[in-house]
């Protein structure tokens, strides 16, 4: 973007330029372009990117890995971290290890009903390295049909690279037939310590529909697990150390950990039953809370005593689980996420506290994103939900997949949005289906981009990066599958970067031209988080034009202007307060003709720079500031351009 200072009264322009900035670290190699990655399937209908999960460490070489699931084939890959990583032109043959199931079995979920089948279980055996979980609801043993496994392979130094189901460190099977146990995995979180000795618990669902009810079990991990076991879970307990079953019978149930919601130490169990009557709705859906605890041991429990039940309002709303946020308004407490599948889709939020009610309605809720009635974009935002911190402020923000999302008329069809974590913040709040901090586009109105969503920092650079999969694109043919990476390691904030003038430059006598660019949270290209741009003009009229791309002038004499730069934040955006200011003013009383020359350098975007005026040149000088904590709020930033004695009004530019 070109700020252009006209010349109405043939007087060239003296300028100081203060660049207030904070510190962001900016990629040296293409410094304006997205640092997207992809991850490519091979196999036609394998629908890669079913399922993603990343931030733990198989392999203990103190890098971050990443699962990625495939169950249609029977496939889920691992990759590794490392630094210098390039995952351009990378397929799911390149991955380090390739876990394999059984024909026909679903190894690695199931993802016509948005099972993502594959999770990292934190370190289930102790012994320092993470472990991998993964269910083949549909496998056929111990004399019935569909009753189903789940796997549990050990992190090791080196593991296999082709490492089949049948030698498992650790098998699940289901008891009864049609049971298919490992359906319900939130694929994001499926343990926690539950019992608080340090030790990761995993969590099994069970859908047993012959004579049982549906419900989840609990397995406390142990110290030196003993490898190679088989274990049993059905009927009204089998070998685990925890039982939650519905109250209503029948049905299919989800379950993830929350975290710790109620601020006791100890990890706490969300089980959803999307089919049950909540509240008198018919197949409204109710979701379920238990508390962790020391003597949570040897407990079979209906929901009937939950700690707390969400029920559902709307008839056939189905509402379930939606994933895990963590502690989204840094009160200390974690939250709970819930929502509809249906309709015009819905998700609601819920902060944890010490002490909540047995009984409450999805119409309390703290949080909630709406979709539009009568369109099901939101309806399938639950198949992609996860929290962490993506911009460093110590808060965990949202991420949610949008793969139904139509653009309002406009393309592409698909997208994930980012929405800011805030500190202290209590009530009720309400967005609609386009509030977005930061938007991340998919590439066709027929993909499902965000059919799931993670965080990964393969490169341990303390900047996540986010990982989606679009389990419906094609690759070549048909319905390989893809997973992007968007590395967004200046994901803090936007910065501002002069690039012009520069040293010996001669800038003339009138019509002096500052060449910036705004260098926002996710780059500038395709899948930037810089929608739309405009400046308000003299006439207060407002004008569009090309964001990063145009020339403006603004039509002003030996005044000064105000830029403001949003990335991606909308009106009543419970973040839209606080901003980033880069100063830019007229240093000269009056407006002489004599010439300009650069004399300096210019600023990269890395610290707060300086351009100071003398009576004939544009000295360019850079001073770095220390690095500060960044809020929330501070993702929106205001380029200020300072007022002077000449200045009657300011210009604007809003970026968003």
């Amino acid at each position: 973007m070109f700020i252009k200072i006209g010349d109405l009264m043939g007087e060239s322009k003296q300028l100081i330029i203060i660049l207030l900035i904070f510190l962001i670290p900016l990629v040296s190699a293409g410094l304006f372009e997205d640092m997207v990655f992809e991850i490519n399937g091979t196999t036609n209908v394998s629908y890669v990117g079913t399922g993603v999960h990343g931030g733990y460490d198989f392999n203990g070489d103190g890098y971050k890995d990443l699962l990625i699931s495939a169950g249609e084939i029977e496939r889920v890959y691992l990759f590794y971290g490392a630094s210098g990583l390039n995952f351009n032109n990378m397929t799911v043959t390149d991955a380090n290890v390739t876990f394999r199931g059984t024909s026909a079995s679903k190894f690695g979920g199931v993802h016509s009903v948005g099972d993502r089948g594959a999770s990292f279980i934190g370190d289930f055996n102790n012994d320092t390295y993470d472990d991998v979980m993964i269910s083949a609801p549909y496998s056929d043993v111990i004399g019935r049909t569909d009753n189903g496994q789940v796997f549990v392979f050990f992190g090791t130094s080196n593991p296999i690279s082709q490492w089949s189901s049948n030698i498992a460190n650790l098998t699940i099977n289901g008891t009864n037939t049609a049971s298919v146990i490992g359906t319900g995995m939130s694929g994001v979180r499926d343990y926690g310590d539950f019992n608080g000795d340090g030790i990761s618990d995993i969590l099994i669902t069970n859908n047993a529909t012959l004579g049982t009810s549906s419900g989840v079990h609990v397995i406390f991990g142990v110290n030196n697990y003993p490898s190679g076991l088989q274990l049993r879970v059905g009927g009204m307990g089998g070998e685990v150390n925890v039982t939650l079953w519905l109250s209503t019978g029948n049905n299919v149930v989800y379950a993830v950990s929350p975290g710790d919601v109620n601020n006791d130490t100890f990890d706490d169990i969300l089980l959803g039953s999307p089919y049950v009557n909540g509240s008198g709705f018919n197949r409204s859906g109710q979701v379920h809370l238990f508390y962790g605890s020391a003597g949570i041991g040897g407990t079979n429990s209906s929901t009937e005593i939950a700690n707390l039940t969400i029920n559902g309002t709307q008839s056939d709303g189905n509402l379930n689980v939606k994933g895990y946020i963590g502690d989204f308004n840094n009160d200390t407490f974690d939250d709970i996420v819930t929502g509809y599948y249906i309709g015009r889709g819905e998700i609601y939020m819920f902060y944890g506290a010490n002490q909540l009610p047995r009984w409450t309605n999805t119409s309390d809720f703290n949080v909630s994103f709406q979709g539009t009635v009568g369109d099901t974009d939101f309806a399938s935002v639950g198949v992609g939900f996860y929290g962490d911190d993506i911009n460093g402020d110590g808060v965990n923000d949202a991420i949610l997949g949008d793969p139904r999302f139509s653009g309002l008329g406009t393309t592409p069809g698909n997208r994930t949005k980012i929405i800011l974590g805030v500190n202290g913040h209590t009530g009720s709040v309400s967005f609609g289906k386009t509030v977005a901090n930061i938007t991340l586009n998919g590439t066709g109105a027929n993909n499902f981009f965000g059919s799931a969503v993670t965080t990964w920092d393969y490169d341990n650079d303390t900047y996540p990066e986010i990982v989606v999969g679009d389990k419906f694109f094609n690759v070549s043919t048909a319905l390989e599958g893809q997973v992007k990476i968007f590395d967004v390691n200046d994901i803090r904030a936007p910065s501002l970067v002069v690039i012009s003038p520069v040293a010996g430059q001669n800038v003339g006598t009138t019509n002096l031209t500052i060449d910036i660019a705004v260098h926002d949270s996710v780059g500038t290209g395709t899948y930037s988080g810089l929608g739309s741009c405009w400046f308000t003009n003299v006439t207060g009229t407002n004008e569009t034009f090309s964001c990063l791309l145009n020339t403006t002038t603004l039509l002003r004499d030996c005044t000064t202007e105000t830029i403001y730069v949003f990335v991606n934040d909308t009106l009543n955006n419970i973040n839209q307060t606080g901003a980033i200011t880069f100063d830019v003013s007229t240093g000269a009383n009056t407006c002489s003709s004599t010439s300009a020359q650069s004399a300096g350098t210019s600023n990269r975007g890395t610290g707060g720079g300086q351009a100071s005026v003398s009576s004939d040149a544009i000295s360019m000088t850079q001073t770095v500031t220390t690095p500060i904590s960044i809020t929330p709020e501070m993702l929106k930033g205001e380029f200020s351009f300072l007022a002077s004695t000449f200045a009657d009004s300011n210009e604007k530019f809003m970026v968003n």
